[in-house]
C-alpha cells in the first residue's frame, strides 16, 4: 500500500505509528527488561494493521516502511 497519495493527516497517523514501532523495537533491545515493551510493541502493529489493513505492506514515496 503506497501511501503518499493519502489524505496528509492518515498519512501522518500511518507514519508516526511505525515511527513509533521502530523507536520501541530499538530500545527494546537494549533493554534489561525488553518484555517489557511487548505490549506497546503489539499495540503499535494492531494500531498500523487498523489503519491499513492486516498484513499489508506499507510504502511511503517507494520505500517500504513496515513492515
Amino acid at each position: 500500500m503506497e501511501i503518499s497519495d493519502l489524505p496528509e493527516e492518515r498519512r501522518f497517523e500511518i507514519r508516526l505509528q511505525v515511527a513509533l514501532l521502530r523507536n520501541a523495537e530499538r530500545i527494546s533491545e537494549v533493554s534489561s527488561n525488553p518484555s517489557k515493551f511487548a505490549a506497546y510493541i503489539e499495540e503499535r502493529k494492531r494500531k498500523i494493521a487498523d489503519l491499513c489493513g492486516p498484513g499489508e505492506i506499507i510504502l511511503y514515496k517507494g520505500d517500504q516502511i513496515y513492515p
